[in-house]
């Protein structure tokens, strides 16, 4: 046992023996593996970050859809039509039309 922990602490196991050629490719392999989980980490953070700049832009666009929504409707009234209508000089009807009742008789 004593034999091993010096061998660790002075490195003869990564140079000396038949089994440092081994050791050799199970260290690469870990260290491979060790990049790979760095980049998928990096590459999802930068996921992260892109969804919240999209969440951010669809919470703009949806405001501004609801202001433009605002202003259509208001400018669809009644009463804005026929202000706009008389600054052009058009004539308007001075008052409302007459409703209509319909009665069926049974």
């Amino acid at each position: 046992m004593l034999k091993v922990i010096y061998s660790v602490l002075r490195g003869t196991f990564l140079t000396k023996g038949k089994k440092a050629r081994r050791t050799w490719g199970l260290i690469f392999f870990i260290v491979l593996l060790l990049l790979m989980m760095v980049r998928s980490a990096h590459s999802t953070d930068e996921k992260v970050i892109r969804i919240s700049k999209l969440n951010i832009e669809k919470k703009r666009i949806k405001s501004e859809y609801v202001v433009m929504k605002v202003r259509l409707a208001k400018l669809k009234m009644e009463s804005s039509v026929r202000k706009r209508m008389k600054n052009k000089g058009v004539v308007t009807a001075t008052s409302s039309p007459q409703k209509i009742k319909v009665i069926v008789k049974k």
